[in-house]
């Protein structure tokens, strides 16, 4: 993990604060002491591309720890001797038989549930028991924001910054948070937020502080956004379809990667239809105040059950 952190760090390029070979020796040097890794200051260079590779094996690797290990498998087969081991073997179950050629059958196989056995790389105590504090710290900043949160994903938060009110501490390091809006130059803000669902998000940023040279964002699952849906994929239709209730829109791709049988990859015609998510909260009439499911807006001292509320407080103080 540390090999990886580094990774991601370095191509992260420096910080905006360190404007000299001082404070950069210093951010060097507090990496050293708080996490235990090494930063090679010739290999600091920003390069977006080579920190989501190192970012993305980290989150992999926390994953592996809990890897189901009945996988589906697949085995080319050029002999009957071969084929006939597949098909007589109890404790394997065949799905799927494919003739690629002559000479080769394509065998889609797991291993039935009274086999299976654990991988090498498994430990889904400390799989848990890491995701389950990512998630508690996550908790921390959510009851600390109360109503001003708008969005939050496993490791982020979006929320509103009031005159008065503390926002959450930033940091650099490993499980404290960063201010994203930092890459779009010092002072930039993000003042027109709309969230549609989970990992559907648009965003109007002022880099530098200047609502004149503002960034649009626009995040969508499984739709890869470029030129040839800009035209659709707007913040303004966005907007319209949270707020105003329009109708899903149709997002036309000219050209999508997609495996076929044979082991071909192809590039064809695909549509998706990009339409707002919003399943995983209870919505009143005002639609401005969104509750999680199971939330009562009576007072607990007028619930009928008063041995679960005095059971809920207890873990509370806890």
């Amino acid at each position: 993990m540390c090999h990886w952190g580094r990774k991601k760090i370095q191509y992260s390029g420096w910080p905006s604060f360190c404007t000299s070979q001082e404070l950069k020796n210093e951010y060097i040097k507090r990496w050293k002491e708080q996490v235990g890794i090494v930063i090679d200051p010739e290999a600091v260079r920003l390069n977006p591309s080579l920190r989501q590779w190192g970012k993305g094996i980290i989150n992999v690797g926390w994953g592996k720890l809990c890897q189901l290990p009945q996988q589906t498998s697949i085995s080319m087969v050029k002999g009957y001797k071969e084929l006939l081991d597949f098909v007589m073997n109890d404790t394997i179950e065949v799905l799927s038989l494919i003739a690629l050629s002559d000479t080769v059958i394509q065998v889609t196989w797991k291993t039935v549930d009274d086999c299976v056995e654990s991988l090498p790389i498994n430990s889904v105590i400390t799989g848990a028991y890491t995701t389950m504090h990512a998630r508690l710290e996550l908790y921390k900043v959510l009851d600390h924001l109360q109503e001003r949160a708008f969005y939050c994903d496993t490791d982020s938060c979006v929320f509103l910054s009031k005159p008065g009110l503390p926002d959450p501490p930033l940091g650099l390091y490993f499980g404290q948070l960063t201010d994203e809006f930092e890459s779009y130059g010092v002072g930039s803000y993000c003042y027109e937020w709309v969230s549609a669902g989970a990992k559907q998000y648009a965003m109007k940023v002022a880099c530098g502080g200047d609502v004149s040279k503002t960034k649009v964002i626009i995040k969508l699952r499984g739709i890869s956004l470029n030129y040839s849906c800009s035209n659709v994929v707007t913040f303004e239709r966005f907007k319209a379809m949270v707020m105003d209730g329009e109708d899903p829109t149709k997002v036309n791709i000219p050209a999508q990667i997609a495996r076929v049988k044979g082991w071909n990859i192809v590039s064809r015609p695909s549509s998706k239809i990009w339409q707002p998510t919003l399943n995983k909260r209870l919505y009143g009439d005002d639609g401005d105040k969104p509750r999680p499911f199971g939330h009562i807006d009576d007072s607990l001292e007028d619930c009928a059950d008063q041995d679960a509320v005095a059971a809920l407080t207890d873990l509370i103080d806890a």
